[in-house]
């Protein structure tokens, strides 16, 4: 039996519930969004990590390993390339798991249990439930919309700059000997008597 388990896969899974309005389907939405949440980060973490995939399931806990490991950003950032070939231009997006939807991942948790009996009679029990949900696919689609999966990194022993791509996202003229430029918008995050240090600036 085929059954993806890449964060696009967990998503597409959600959505399909939602439509149905089914307590049951809400459910079942709720625990694959959740686990598509964790898929991302585990994604995103893969990529800046030697160690690859373990059993870490704790969204506070991804989130923060990717934190220490990259610079934190709450709002995508985009890089904009350009073949020197074709003079084609391809903007390049970083889109991060938010607070956002790391606290929703959490507070997905406190619904996958066992439920009162009389929480279930309560209609703002499941308005909210279906909020929350439907607030964590959207934030999820913007999040496996980006290309890459990580910052930019850089290789100090190659002196090279590093881009890591989601599966199916690079673009076509990125090959080898390919000269290319690209325009970004830097924030300064250090500066001392040596010089300074930069990264993208969010979007907006």
């Amino acid at each position: 039996m085929e059954y993806g388990v890449r964060a696009v896969n967990y998503l597409a899974r959600a959505q399909e519930q939602i439509p149905s309005g089914n307590p049951e389907a809400l459910f079942y939405a709720a625990m694959e969004l959740r686990c598509g949440i964790e898929a991302r980060l585990h994604e995103y973490r893969d990529s800046v990590r030697a160690k690859k995939r373990d059993n870490t399931w704790q969204v506070r806990l991804l989130k923060r390993d990717i934190d220490t490991r990259a610079h934190k950003y709450e709002r995508p950032f985009t890089l904009h390339f350009r073949s020197t070939t074709t003079g084609e231009k391809y903007p390049v997006r970083y889109v991060p798991i938010s607070t956002e939807l790391n606290s929703i991942a959490e507070r997905l948790g406190d619904y996958l249990h066992c439920v009162n009996s009389t929480k279930v009679q309560q209609p703002r029990y499941w308005s909210e439930f279906r909020n929350i949900v439907k607030r964590g696919i959207t934030l999820l689609s913007e999040a496996v919309s980006g290309d890459l999966l990580s910052a930019i990194t850089w290789d100090d022993k190659e002196k090279i700059a590093v881009l890591k791509f989601d599966e199916g996202k690079m673009p076509p003229f990125f090959t080898l000997g390919e000269k290319t430029s690209f325009v970004a918008k830097w924030v300064v995050v250090s500066k001392d008597e040596k010089g300074i240090r930069v990264r993208p600036a969010e979007d907006g």
